[in-house]
């Protein structure tokens, strides 16, 4: 974590860059998460796109192993449980340098 934080300070960047496909229209949010030692989920990163398609998202140098997670945000304030959602297949591992080819689909909500 510490490593984490020094990265955040110091200002160094990663871009993390890929599409997100999803059949449907808005806005779509996606988010790089890590777990700390209680393994509670944290944003590391995000960022919210017009709509499905090419993303870039600049993540701490060093950030370790993020899941990614993206979703349909309408309102822009998150992704909920009723929205389109799909996670990237497998950890991303941020070292040093940029990572790109990150592809994924997002699937529909389910209903309650």
């Amino acid at each position: 974590m510490f490593l984490l934080w020094a990265s955040i300070a110091l200002g160094q960047t990663i871009t993390l860059s890929g599409r997100v496909e999803w059949s449907g229209a808005g806005p779509v949010r996606i988010e790089a998460l890590t777990e700390d030692s209680g393994g509670h989920l944290l944003v590391v990163s995000s960022v919210t796109l017009d709509g499905p398609g090419s993303f870039e998202l600049a993540v701490p140098a060093g950030a370790g192993p993020v899941r990614l997670r993206a979703g349909s945000d309408p309102e822009r304030d998150g992704i909920g449980p009723r929205s389109a959602m799909g996670i990237y297949p497998g950890l991303v591992r941020v070292g040093a340098q940029d990572i790109g080819e990150l592809d994924w689909t997002l699937s529909a909500p389910r209903d309650p």
